[in-house]
């Protein structure tokens, strides 16, 4: 049998898929239109391919911070107007981060309650109404914060890992998260992935592997004389840490380090902020 092939075809068969470079699509543009607060102080946001909409969530800044969920279209017109989640305790609400869940095809928000510096959770559907009100994720002692919260989704069962920054007993930053299940309910108790009895941690991050079945938590540490970047394995059935921290980089300093997975080449890449000399730094 004799195949034909156009010359195109026939340099992708050769070549492989041809990427292209991403494109502005559009000049940047507001998303939250009250001047007289300091809105997107901090906010995050999550993509719906069900329904063709993002979840924006932000900071609003007034009496007291609080955290408002705003969808948008793919043009990024506003559909409907912000909600505002999870009450208004004493302190506020502030740090939000947010996930699309495909298996419970719900939006997954975090945030920092202000009045305990706990870890909260919410679950909005994916047309960006309230499903419950937020529920407590972390536990600490009285005078100790849970911070920098992140998420990540296990796109087989709709679990999710919440990970933080933690004060410890000698107020020192901790790393710790908790597994909850879709509907979050708890998994399991929060449990620590990097311990800083000596040396401070850093602001984690999170990605779930659909291939290996686990999570992996990056974070850096204050180790002297250089920060290292560490990954810590765990498990997405038991939320538990699965060997010991591992060590991906050394630099003086690093902070701030991502974390993002390919499921096509089966790897993570972690990226993480990194000190050159003087005000400079590099990622």
């Amino acid at each position: 049998m004799i195949r034909l092939f156009s010359a195109l075809a026939l340099l992708a068969a050769l070549t492989g898929p041809a990427f292209a470079n991403p494109t502005v699509s559009t000049t940047g543009i507001r998303l939250t239109n009250t001047a007289s607060t300091a809105q997107g102080r901090d906010s995050s946001i999550a993509y719906n391919p069900d329904l063709d909409l993002y979840l924006l969530v932000y900071e609003v800044t007034g009496t007291e911070t609080s955290v408002n969920a705003q969808l948008l279209d793919h043009t990024l017109a506003a559909v409907g107007g912000p909600r505002v989640l999870g009450g208004t305790p004493t302190n506020g609400f502030s740090q939000p981060t947010v996930a699309y869940n495909p298996v419970s095809h719900e939006f997954v928000v975090a945030m920092v309650d202000e009045l305990t510096y706990s870890i909260r959770g919410i679950r909005l559907r994916g047309d960006g109404a309230l499903t419950a009100t937020s529920v407590v994720i972390s536990s600490n002692t009285a005078g100790q914060f849970d911070v920098s919260p992140r998420i990540a989704v296990d796109t087989t069962d709709g679990d999710v890992l919440f990970v933080w920054q933690a004060d410890n007993s000698v107020v020192n930053q901790d790393t710790r998260g908790r597994l909850m299940t879709k509907l979050l309910a708890p998994v399991a108790a929060q449990a620590t992935f990097y311990d800083a009895t000596s040396v401070n941690g850093g602001i984690p991050d999170v990605a779930f592997s659909s291939v290996r079945g686990e999570f992996l938590v990056a974070t850096t540490n204050t180790a002297s004389p250089t920060r290292n970047v560490l990954g810590q394995r765990v498990s997405a059935s038991t939320g538990a840490a699965i060997g010991s921290n591992i060590t991906i980089a050394q630099r003086n300093p690093a902070d701030r380090a991502r974390v993002a997975y390919n499921a096509t080449s089966d790897e993570y890449l972690v990226t993480y902020s990194a000190y050159v000399s003087g005000s400079l730094y590099e990622v």
